[in-house]
Parts: structure tokens; C-alpha cells; sequence
């Protein structure tokens, strides 16, 4: 397998705006010129240059062959307002066993410390701001693979309204193939069982992606 022919597969195993589930916690979205039916719409698909990956949280970064990026918004409206808003990353890493080192390191406390400090991140640029520190929950889902996944809550003000950004991650991996699913809503805490689906989708896909 060639770097770009593992690039097809990361791409392949992402999912897309009519994969994803809808939010249990909004009332069903209105149809949007351009949006699945789940109220998902993919705003960002593109590879990744893999020489431009920084380690991040990760004690270790191992050799990455090949990644792909998907960003998705929640009911996306005309003027550009959302209820949510989500990222997935598709990792091939050069070896199984590297991935699973990577895999073990996100189910520590020191990982979960360290994205806790990026989530404020996604007000960035918003005109929203933090009014309290953000707090940290493990969530269980079924992926079908090896996953682990935690809810993020950071409360916030915006146009003078107090709200709260819920975040929930997944952490995948299965073969070489390491994934990362990120979603966030302001405007009510989604349970786990929102992303049991789409994970046990994702996992599904990683499981039959080539070795």
C-alpha cells in the first residue's frame, strides 16, 4: 500500500453529514439548502500533511502515513448560525502496535488534562467568552473497536446569554487506523447514546480498511 493509496482509505472510513446522527437535544433542524437530513452539513474535507502534525497531547508521536480531515456544522444556517459543530481526524499510523501505544496513551488522566485545555478553543473567534473552567466526565460507547470517550462542559456568556458548550470526544482505533471524533453543541448536554451509532459505524470502517 502507497501513502496515497492509505490516504483513500482515511478518507473512505470518515464519515459524512448524512452518516452522522442528529442531536437528541434540539428539536429536528430545519431543511437547509445543502444539509443531510441529520441536520449535518461537512464544511471542511481535505488530507492532512502529515509532516505537519505536532504530537499535541500524545506523549509519543509515532510515523503517520496518511490522515484525513472532515469538519461538519449542526443546522447551518444562512447567516452562518449553528447549534453545533464537529471535527472527525483519520490517523494511518506506519505500524498496529504504534497505534495501540497511542490508543493507551489518550485513557490517561494526563491526556485528558491536556485537551481539556484546548476546548476553549472552540469559542475562539466566536465573540463568546469563558465564565467558569472546564470540567471532565468519562462516557462509555460501544464502538465495536478499541475507543474511549469523555465529555467536556465549559460554560460561557454570549450576546449577554449565559450557555454551556458541550463537547464530547471519541477516541478510536483499530489496525494501524487511529480516529478522533469531536462534537459540540451549546445548547443542551447530549447523552453518549447520540454517538453510538456514528462510532460503531466508524469502527466498522476501520476493522475492514486495509492492513
Amino acid at each position: 500500500m502507497t501513502a496515497l493509496q492509505y490516504q483513500a482509505a482515511a478518507e473512505s472510513i470518515s464519515l459524512t453529514a448524512g452518516d452522522l446522527s442528529p442531536l437528541s437535544v434540539h428539536s429536528p433542524v430545519a431543511a437547509v439548502p445543502g444539509a443531510a437530513a441529520s441536520g449535518w452539513t461537512v464544511i471542511t474535507d481535505q488530507a492532512i500533511n502529515v509532516d505537519e502534525i505536532t504530537p499535541g497531547c500524545l506523549p509519543e508521536l509515532y510515523p503517520e502515513i496518511a490522515a484525513w480531515d472532515r469538519a461538519y456544522s449542526y443546522d447551518l444556517q444562512p447567516n452562518d448560525a449553528e447549534e453545533g459543530h464537529g471535527t472527525l481526524r483519520v490517523y494511518v499510523i506506519d505500524t498496529a502496535a504504534h497505534a495501540a501505544a497511542e490508543q493507551a496513551a489518550v485513557v490517561t488522566a494526563s491526556y485528558g488534562t491536556c485537551y481539556a485545555a484546548q476546548v476553549p478553543d472552540d469559542l475562539s473567534g466566536t465573540g463568546a467568552v469563558a465564565t467558569g473552567p472546564v470540567t471532565m466526565v468519562v462516557e462509555s460507547v460501544d464502538a465495536g473497536v478499541s475507543s474511549y470517550t469523555r465529555l467536556y462542559t465549559l460554560p460561557y456568556t454570549f450576546a449577554g446569554e449565559a450557555k454551556t458548550n458541550y463537547d464530547s470526544v471519541v477516541w478510536l482505533q483499530s489496525g494501524r487506523y487511529r480516529a478522533i471524533l469531536d462534537l459540540w453543541t451549546c445548547c443542551g448536554q447530549p447523552p453518549a447514546s447520540d454517538f453510538q451509532a456514528d462510532t460503531q459505524l466508524l469502527g466498522a470502517r476501520m476493522q475492514a480498511a486495509p492492513a
